[in-house]
């Protein structure tokens, strides 16, 4: 079984801005090294809530 990758807040929020501008889903959760499903995950999560 795989282990689950945690992104440090400092990635979230590069995830977060990189998609805001446009970035492909695809290459930003290659590139973050998470399944799309966890990229998707990350976004779907409100930052704000700790």
């Amino acid at each position: 079984m795989r282990q689950k990758i945690v992104l440090p807040p400092e990635q979230v929020v590069e995830l977060r801005k990189r998609v805001n501008e446009g970035g492909p889903k695809a290459k930003l959760a290659r590139e973050f090294r998470v399944s799309r499903e966890t990229y998707y995950q990350y976004l779907r999560v409100d930052p704000t809530q700790p």
